[in-house]
């Protein structure tokens, strides 16, 4: 992908990179307290790239100013 859409709003995205490691997984989101090394351990047995990072998710950067809501659908696009 080189782009993703917002379906409901039109707004896109460009994809930058990976994102390797995300802690925010590791972070329960209610207490901000670290809860351990899951999803990361599993994720790192079969996400790894050629440079042995975990790569957990991807980098994007707006085309536009914007607001992008809980539930609304994304969809991958090369426009």
């Amino acid at each position: 992908w080189t782009r993703l859409r917002v379906v409901e709003t039109g707004l896109t995205f460009r994809v930058a990179n990976p994102c390797a490691r995300c802690a925010v997984t590791t972070i329960d989101q209610l207490t901000g307290e670290k809860t351990g090394p899951e999803p990361l351990s599993t994720l790192s047995r079969f996400r790894r790239d050629e440079n042995g990072k975990v790569n957990f998710a991807i980098n994007l950067l707006p085309d536009a100013f914007g607001t992008v809501a809980i539930g609304e659908r994304l969809e991958p696009t090369n426009m």
